[in-house]
């Protein structure tokens, strides 16, 4: 059933569109369109879409910065909002970096290091965005968003303003489960007072080593977790993966647990690799690879049906 979505273009009529194209804002550069696309600009106008969206029974999604989502070729039927430049704003007060939930985890990091911080090194090979690396407790180099995540701020799914207290939040790997469902707009993260050539350098030597162990191209990273004791790109290596290719999209030979689109591939073919591996590794191993990328909407079949 096809919802009316006047009242939410109302909510905010310059930061909203109807039938949006979304592959670009999406880092494998795939995907079909949005019913809307809200890019709220302040937080008031976050809480009025939400507010809108939450009275028409319309469903929601946050796009962040499309490094961890592939949104399949049929596209999002609901409301993705992206948030704007009024969400990326990161400062630091005293011993604490406040970080906007659209700022990307190198922006924070580095607005952390010309502060003197130090504890969150470990964001700046983080690609995404804060809020996105607070969806699924983001880590790098030892170190998860948990470690210094003192409260989030957001909204609800009526569109209300709420804090939660990171005591309140339930984490594991890559994993984050919140009191109720929330759409951030900031994260307040705890840190200390540090030597800033000794943060600066143990940023580079984090930088270099992702320099020398991940591919280039367009790719979300990690598509797989490590399951328990061992890990994913090692499984799928054993399986024969490395190189193999499904229409334009393939697993990198760099490492296995990374699946590149270099040639116009669409989310079909970058999901259908998905799938082929999950069934051998099960096959091989026994073992069921869970996804750390997130697969949202529709095929394009279920569309044009």
């Amino acid at each position: 059933m096809s919802l009316n979505y006047e009242s939410v273009l109302k909510a905010a009529p310059e930061r909203t569109e109807l039938n949006a194209v979304l592959a670009p804002l999406l880092a494998y550069r795939v995907g079909g369109p949005a019913d809307v696309l809200a890019q709220p600009e302040h937080p008031n106008e976050l809480g009025a879409i939400l507010k809108a969206a939450h009275a028409l029974g319309a469903p929601v999604y946050i796009l962040g910065g499309g490094t961890n989502l592939i949104v399949r070729d049929g596209g999002i039927r609901g409301v993705v909002i992206h948030l704007g430049r009024g969400f990326r704003t990161s400062r630091v007060e005293q011993d604490r970096l406040i970080a906007g939930a659209s700022a990307t985890m190198m922006q924070a990091a580095t607005a952390a290091e010309r502060a003197g911080l130090a504890g969150f090194e470990f964001g700046y090979d983080i690609p995404g965005t804060v809020g996105g690396a607070l969806t699924m407790n983001a880590g790098a180099h030892g170190s998860e968003v948990k470690d210094v995540l003192v409260e989030v701020r957001g909204y609800n799914v009526k569109g209300d303003e709420v804090r939660v207290p990171v005591d309140a939040i339930r984490f594991a790997y890559r994993t984050a489960v919140y009191p109720e469902h929330l759409y951030f707009s900031q994260a307040v993260f705890q840190l200390a007072h540090g030597d800033a050539e000794a943060v600066a350098a143990k940023r580079k030597a984090n930088h270099a080593y992702r320099m020398r162990t991940q591919p280039k191209g367009r790719s979300v990273g990690s598509v797989f977790k490590n399951p328990p004791g061992d890990y994913a790109g090692r499984l799928i290596e054993a399986c024969g993966f490395k190189g193999m290719r499904r229409g334009g999209a393939h697993v990198s030979e760099k490492h296995a647990n990374w699946i590149l689109n270099d040639q116009n591939a669409t989310a079909a073919d970058i999901e259908g690799l998905i799938r082929d591996i999950q069934s051998k590794v099960k096959t091989e191993f026994d073992v069921m690879l869970q996804t750390e990328v997130k697969i949202v909407g529709e095929a394009l079949q279920e569309v044009e049906s």
